[in-house]
């Protein structure tokens, strides 16, 4: 049995460190750019593709109409992504706010607030789920990515769930929910941040929950600002696996299916001896975990990121290999040999 597997994807519909006022449609060269990184995935064998985008571009206001041009980017890019066999997690990447126009004055309100209660969360993705229900392209409504420090903390990420489960189920009584843990997805912590999130209730029993793994000291992919993190060297070999666990076996306890949204390291050779591991211990847990999405590939992120993994002069990044090589290593006429170390991972046609 292999493991769904993919990446975070990101295109010119999101540009999160771009002055957030820039018009729509997409550019034909942002379409470009996506379309070739689908059909890159595709060639390698991932199936799965997380799709960021921003709450403030599809509500323009809170409760407010779906943005009509944006929402059409975004149809288009699960169109193409469609078109080369990959699936589309749905991704709210607002870490639990909204930003307030005009954007330059840098105000937000976090869901539970007097000015965001959690039913403008329910609003969004009653509308959003109204639109793409029945499209088989969709992999799943991703909630929130990393919602944290809300005021009521995790039992009111726990009631903006519930409500959000009840407007999707109230207009799509079939696609899966994506349920994200309280304090950045961290899998190390999950038992103690989100053990509540057991008693949802989705009657049709089709939630899957996001947990997210980082192997650096702060668990949210800092690691250094050169990438070669001497943390590292003195880490647990098995930092991976351990991080993992509190999440695998929450799952396991509670009869839940999880999917790693984010996981990525750096190009070191320690840091993809630790990645190494913690694929290991990702394809033993093949009765819990669903899927396995990396950080990152796609615009703004180039081949300049140390955690991209969008191919340098037609070369694959280790980390691709590696994933290829733990989840699927025979794909589309392409097996995976693995060398002496890591960065060593080789790919041949069969």
């Amino acid at each position: 049995m292999t493991m769904p597997w993919g990446t975070n994807l990101i295109s010119g519909n999101y540009y999160w460190h771009l002055d957030l006022s820039q018009t729509f449609p997409m550019s034909s060269a942002h379409i470009a750019a996506w379309t070739s990184d689908c059909q890159y995935l595709q060639s390698r064998g991932a199936t799965l593709v997380r799709l960021p985008f921003m709450w403030e571009r599809m509500q323009s206001s809170i409760n407010g109409a779906l943005v009509t041009q944006y929402l059409a980017d975004l149809d288009n890019l699960i169109s193409i992504a469609g078109s080369y066999g990959l699936k589309v997690l749905l991704d709210i990447h607002n870490y639990a706010i909204y930003r307030v126009r005009p954007w330059a004055n840098n105000v937000s309100y976090s869901i539970g607030s007097h000015q965001l209660p959690i039913s403008a969360l329910a609003n969004l993705w009653g509308k959003v789920a109204s639109h793409y229900k029945g499209n088989p392209r969709i992999y799943g409504y991703g909630l929130m990515n990393e919602p944290n420090t809300l005021l009521g903390d995790s039992t009111t990420w726990f009631n903006a769930c519930q409500v959000c489960i009840n407007a999707i189920r109230a207009v799509d009584t079939i696609t899966r929910i994506v349920v994200p843990g309280y304090q950045w997805n961290a899998t190390v912590n999950w038992p103690s941040t989100s053990d509540n999130l057991k008693n949802l209730v989705d009657p049709r029993n089709n939630l899957i929950f996001e947990g997210h793994i980082y192997l650096d000291g702060t668990t949210l992919t800092q690691y250094n600002s050169e990438y070669t993190d001497p943390t590292c060297t003195n880490s647990m070999p098995d930092i991976g696996p351990q991080r993992l666990a509190p999440f695998v076996n929450w799952l396991r306890t509670n009869g839940k299916k999880g999917i790693i949204g984010e996981i990525s390291v750096p190009i070191d050779q320690c840091w993809l001896d630790r990645f190494g591991t913690t694929l290991t211990a990702l394809k033993a847990a093949l009765d819990v975990i669903q899927g396995v999405i990396f950080w990152v590939m796609g615009e703004p992120w180039d081949a300049s990121y140390n955690m991209s993994i969008e191919p340098t002069g037609g070369m694959d990044k280790p980390q691709t290999l590696m994933m290829m090589a733990a989840f699927n290593p025979v794909a589309h006429g392409i097996q995976i040999l693995a060398g002496a170390n890591h960065q060593d991972v080789t790919l041949v046609h069969v």
